[in-house]
């Protein structure tokens, strides 16, 4: 079993017109695919990207509007680890004000198995924990 510390990945998007709604903000379909590939990005930095699946996400909410030209950052971590899943927590920001955040997990498959990833968290920081037991309720 490898042990692993958290680690924050960090990714950004330029708004740009395409990206917009009807209300000239940015579409959640968009942020939302933002969020999964940020939270992707993490997974893939302990497990091939070809052996990983997304297969659920939560609590992803919106807490307030992103405009056109707004550079969205994404920071994004490891927060829980099952026998082949791993979960991530994104949260996007504008000027490190927090405007979305969610929960992503994916699991190694290998000929369309889950396969053990060998893998076991050290959660350090209570920020961590309190993410950890958080997504253990979902």
């Amino acid at each position: 079993m490898k042990q692993i510390k958290i680690s924050e990945i960090a990714t950004s998007r330029l708004v740009k017109n395409e990206d917009l709604n009807h209300h000239k903000t940015l579409y959640a379909g968009r942020g939302v695919e933002w969020l999964v590939e940020a939270g992707f990005i993490t997974a893939a930095k302990l497990v091939d990207p070809k052996l990983l699946r997304c297969v659920h996400f939560s609590e992803m909410n919106f807490s307030a509007p992103i405009f056109i030209g707004d550079i969205l950052d994404f920071k994004s971590k490891v927060i829980k680890l099952g026998r082949s899943s791993i979960t991530t927590y994104v949260k996007m920001l504008v000027n490190d004000k927090i405007c979305g955040e969610g929960f992503l997990t994916f699991v190694k498959v290998v000929n369309e198995k889950s396969e053990p990833h060998n893998l076991e968290l050290i959660l350090e920081t209570e920020e961590d924990i309190l993410l950890n037991e958080k997504c253990k309720k979902l």
